[in-house]
């Protein structure tokens, strides 16, 4: 099966989001749990990365497209990022509640 160059460079985008990401958060993840701190926020966060790597593929190769939820993919991008922000913060900042914040957060989204 041969892909196009637009296929290849979403393929590319999708699998840095979906597979380095949880990699190098993984080293955070790795830090806090052998701290003592809690991690349960990275799982939460890594549940997004995969449809948010195939949200940020189509916005950054489909751009001309006028049927892609462009506000949709936004904002669940937004969201995944303040996720990933929260899961670091938890290492940082282990006595604030961030597992309820994320929680919080998904059920907003």
């Amino acid at each position: 099966m041969k892909f196009s160059a637009i296929e290849k460079r979403q393929l590319l985008i999708f699998s840095l989001i979906a597979f380095a990401l949880p990699y190098l958060l993984g080293i955070a993840m790795g830090i806090g749990f052998y701290a003592g701190s809690d991690v349960s926020t990275f799982p939460i966060a890594q549940m997004h990365y995969p449809a948010a790597g195939a949200m940020l593929a189509l916005l950054i190769t489909r751009k001309s497209d006028p049927l892609l939820p462009r506000k949709f993919y936004i904002s669940f991008l937004c969201l995944t990022g303040i996720m990933i922000l929260c899961s670091i913060l938890s290492v940082i900042f282990p006595a604030f509640p961030w597992n309820l914040a994320v929680n919080f957060m998904v059920m907003l989204g």
